[in-house]
């Protein structure tokens, strides 16, 4: 089986400028624009809750751009790059980035529901979108950038 190698200037433009740029004109201007029922009958909590919204996607993201520096820091994973080939799994980052996904389909969901509804009919395809696209980079190899 064939390694796919991907890009370390992909994923970075992807994932720091494409996705929060999609965040934020979904939810600041195209909800803005649609007709729905305003978060808490009120503009200002509904401009509210759409910004934090908008700030936990897009820091998400631009983490998961990154992830090689937060995860040597953080779970102080220790790899050996010159024998990338039979290096073992990391359990327990596909552990957190499936349940990263997995809890995001949720989550997402509603926020289409909610603050999109005009694409309601597709929500759940969506959802499921973007709990792949945050789970992905936590189960990769980050060095080659292979899946």
């Amino acid at each position: 089986m064939k390694n796919i190698a991907i890009s370390s200037r992909i994923i970075r433009v992807v994932y720091q400028f494409a996705l929060p740029a999609i965040t934020i004109i979904f939810l600041l201007i195209v909800s803005q624009n649609m007709k729905r029922p305003l978060f808490l009958a009120s503009f200002g909590w509904d401009l509210f809750a759409r910004i934090w919204i908008i700030l936990g996607y897009c820091s998400l993201y631009i983490r998961l751009s990154d992830l090689e520096k937060y995860m040597f820091r953080v779970y102080r994973i220790m790899k050996d790059h010159s024998n990338e080939d039979n290096l073992p799994w990391n359990r327990r980052n596909i552990f957190l980035g499936s349940l990263l996904g997995v809890v995001s389909i949720p989550f997402t969901w509603w926020i289409i529901q909610f603050f999109l509804p005009k694409f309601s009919e597709a929500s759940w395809l969506l959802a499921l979108a973007t709990g792949v696209i945050l789970s992905i980079p936590m189960m990769i190899w980050r060095s080659k950038l292979v899946l």
